[in-house]
């Protein structure tokens, strides 16, 4: 079993060196290689899933450090930069606090109770509260706190 988890580990290696810099890259189909041969494994999702968890893990980051370049550094045009500076993702990013704190709130509340069939009936609500709840918290509950520090700051 360790040599399929070695197996496992290299594909995922592999796959992330295809998204880090220039200087060393296989063919993908090589790097697919490993994945392929897991499917004849003994636990063939659970060595893909640790697969796809060290891949994700290998290329966080280069995406992360390209989002950085591109923001800070890109030109204006960059497409990836005129992306993230959209209204919606703009928003996202200005009450994504806000919706961290009130998920966790929300998870410990009634719609989330239930067996399986009820919590996912209660999905809808469920987001609908998240996001109206942050919004709702960015907009006027934060927003006053923000006014009057800046007001007693004197700014």
């Amino acid at each position: 079993m360790l040599g399929w988890v070695a197996l496992a580990v290299a594909g995922g290696l592999l796959w992330a060196r295809e998204f880090g810099p220039r200087g060393f890259r296989v063919e993908p189909w090589v790097a697919l290689v490993p994945l392929l041969l897991l499917l004849g494994s003994p636990r063939p999702k659970l060595l893909g899933f640790l697969h796809g968890v060290v891949f994700w893990v290998g290329s966080m980051p280069w995406i992360a450090s390209t989002l950085v370049g591109c923001t800070l550094g890109g030109a204006a045009t960059h497409p990836v930069r005129r992306f993230l500076s959209t209204a919606t993702l703009r928003y996202v990013a200005e009450i994504s606090f806000a919706l961290y704190v009130v998920h966790g709130c929300l998870v410990a509340s009634w719609l989330e109770t239930g067996d399986k069939l009820v919590k996912y009936a209660k999905r809808p609500l469920f987001i609908a509260a998240t996001w109206g709840l942050a919004h709702l918290s960015t907009r006027y509950y934060e927003a006053f706190f923000i006014r009057l520090g800046k007001r007693l700051a004197g700014k």
